[in-house]
């Protein structure tokens, strides 16, 4: 298999009009580096509508519906001239998607359980050398790179974003066997029980709920008999009413400038279930995305110490990161990092 970027069939509806790719794959490195998260593999909903302005350009504020979302809008929805420019003229640090600002500053790992929650997932789906992966938006290719590890059969890059292909072409360079698919992950144009292994993170939580199922039905079609699904997500913790969480899901939202629609670990469950999927692996962690422990075991310590250099360089970027932090530290009483490992049932 050609390790040169792949278009899907046009029918698979994966890229734009222009042919355009998103979620970052194929950016210079004079760009910022978008992560798969947002409208990654598959942000649109089934009326092909993308919700919470995470299609938005990422200069951009995002409007969470109902909300005055980063201070933007007005009871009708519209932002004021006076508002839109002093969101211009605000440090650019203070306007980006959060996950935009994280990788602009060199933040690889931006899984919310971090890489230690990625590698108990990887373990458990446990990837072979017999195996055909699919990894729903690669991002810069780091959980890329432990895949090809196991020197599997073939592997397939699926995701509609040119910000970050170049980075994930690196990755997969030395391995003839790989390739990266121009296409949505909710249509990815790929053969019906083409794969062993279907990897996805960051990216289902962010979606609408009828995107979040054409995503996963997606990949229970592209399962042979037998094959498995891991997913690294976002889960609230049970415990606490639906006001409290859905205060949550908007102030941090509201602090990412990104809708998060997390699921509870049973919700998740339900979703694998409902595509025809067996869960047979869960595993959580605490959502520290910014803490310095958390920071030099994703990064390491010179990694660390490069982003908060970069970070002290970027006109407003440590008190937006402050900020998050916060954010962080107070919505993790409520959610964390989840992965799971689905079945697709053998044949009867």
């Amino acid at each position: 298999m050609s390790k040169d970027l792949q278009s899907a069939p046009a029918q698979s509806g994966a890229a734009d009009q222009g042919g355009a790719v998103e979620n970052g794959e194929n950016q210079d490195a004079s760009q910022p580096v978008q992560i798969p998260g947002e409208r990654s593999a598959g942000a649109a909903d089934q009326g092909g509508a993308v919700e919470n302005g995470e299609d938005q350009d990422a200069s951009q504020p995002v409007q969470i519906p109902g909300e005055r979302s980063a201070g933007a809008a007005d009871q009708g929805g519209v932002v004021e001239q006076g508002e839109r420019k002093g969101l211009r003229q605000a440090p650019e640090a203070s306007r980006m998607q959060g996950h935009w600002l994280l990788a602009t500053l060199g933040k690889k790992i931006l899984r919310p359980g971090g890489i230690a929650l990625t590698r108990k997932m990887l373990a458990a789906a446990a990837p072979t050398s017999q195996d055909r992966i699919v990894e729903f938006g690669p991002g810069v290719g780091a959980t890329a790179r432990l895949l090809l590890k196991a020197n599997p059969k073939s592997y397939a890059g699926v995701d509609p974003n040119p910000q970050g292909r170049q980075a994930v072409a690196k990755v997969i360079a030395p391995y003839a066997q790989a390739q990266y698919v121009v296409a949505d992950a909710a249509c990815t144009g790929l053969p019906d029980a083409s794969a062993d292994l279907v990897v996805g993170e960051a990216m289902l939580t962010i979606q609408s709920p009828q995107a979040k199922a054409a995503i996963v039905k997606e990949a229970a079609r592209l399962l042979a008999p037998g094959g498995r699904y891991a997913i690294h997500e976002m889960a609230v913790s049970s415990g606490y009413s639906q006001e409290d969480f859905e205060a949550a899901r908007k102030e941090l939202s509201r602090t990412i400038k990104v809708g998060a629609r997390p699921l509870t670990e049973d919700g998740w469950r339900q979703l694998m279930e409902d595509a025809g999927l067996e869960v047979v692996f869960s595993a959580k962690a605490p959502l520290r995305l910014l803490e310095p422990t958390r920071l030099i075991r994703d990064e390491g310590l010179l990694g660390a110490l490069r982003f908060w250099n970069n970070a002290r360089k970027m006109p407003g970027a440590k008190e937006r990161l402050r900020t998050m932090r916060k954010a962080f530290k107070v919505q993790g009483r409520l959610m964390g990092g989840y992965v799971l490992v689905a079945k697709k049932p053998q044949a009867k």
